[in-house]
């Protein structure tokens, strides 16, 4: 039998095709249905919310999800520019060099800082 539960794939493929607000409702189903990947769920949820405009929440998932990710690179370069679009650039420089420190050949957030 075939699973019906909504996946990471379906997410990124509506994503993808710009059909933003869909993709958004299918992270917040997978998020009520798979406690396992919330932390991952919520990073694209957030990236999909800074998309959209949606700056704050996109930040609140992005914080909820920050202690999971302490040592990925690419999560702190991406709050850090979600958080320039917020108009915090103090705490956006923070994450930019969290970035670095974790992997010093990161291009993005080296251009970004």
């Amino acid at each position: 039998m075939v699973s019906m539960n909504p996946s990471i794939y379906q997410v990124n493929v509506l994503q993808k095709a710009g059909k933003l607000s869909e993709a958004e409702a299918l992270c917040k189903e997978i998020l009520e249905i798979d406690i396992d990947t919330q932390y991952y769920i919520k990073y694209l949820l957030a990236t999909i919310q800074v998309q959209r405009g949606n700056i704050i929440e996109s930040i609140k998932n992005l914080e909820s999800a920050a202690d999971y990710f302490i040592n990925d690179d690419n999560f702190h370069n991406t709050f850090g520019v979600v958080l320039l679009k917020a108009g915090n650039l103090q705490r956006a420089q923070e994450c930019f060099k969290k970035a670095i420190k974790i992997n010093k050949v990161n291009i993005q957030a080296i251009s970004n800082l």
